[in-house]
């Protein structure tokens, strides 16, 4: 009997420490890939302002009608895969293929496929620790349903 309470206390521990983790804040810029799970991160986290931080330049549209974009989302879940790179100049880019898994708040789910593009500036052009790191240059999707 010990034996099972002890098993079931270990099972409900791993899920709290797996939630806590799911909604702790995520924010890195020093590779492409970390800003995705950062960008994911803040979405989830309804932190629509470092979400499009993570952008530059920034949606033509505005901050305000880029946020509406996301207001009846619950949830978000990126995939993406490596595509391409570039380099030149002191400039980097990677392009990612991406499916977006997204939830509404009413429950029902959609996927998206796209691409983004991410950019930086070689860290060796910037003095005293001011490399802006990675961010999202341009992305592209469409509604699969």
């Amino acid at each position: 009997m010990k034996k099972i309470i002890v098993c079931i206390l270990f099972f409900l521990t791993m899920i709290i420490s797996v939630s806590a983790d799911t909604i702790s804040k995520y924010d890195d810029v020093s590779s492409p890939e970390y800003v995705m799970l950062s960008f994911e991160n803040a979405l989830n986290m309804k932190d629509f302002q470092r979400a499009w931080n993570y952008w530059k330049p920034q949606p033509e549209a505005g901050f305000e009608k880029w946020k509406k974009g996301y207001a009846d989302t619950k949830h978000i879940d990126i995939y993406y895969k490596y595509k391409d790179s570039d380099a030149g100049a002191g400039n980097r880019w990677v392009t990612y293929t991406v499916k977006m898994f997204a939830e509404d708040n009413k429950g029902k789910k959609h996927l998206y496929e796209g691409y983004y593009t991410l950019h930086t500036s070689a860290p060796e052009l910037y003095e005293n620790g001011e490399w802006p790191g990675w961010r999202i240059e341009k992305g592209e999707f469409r509604k699969i349903y």
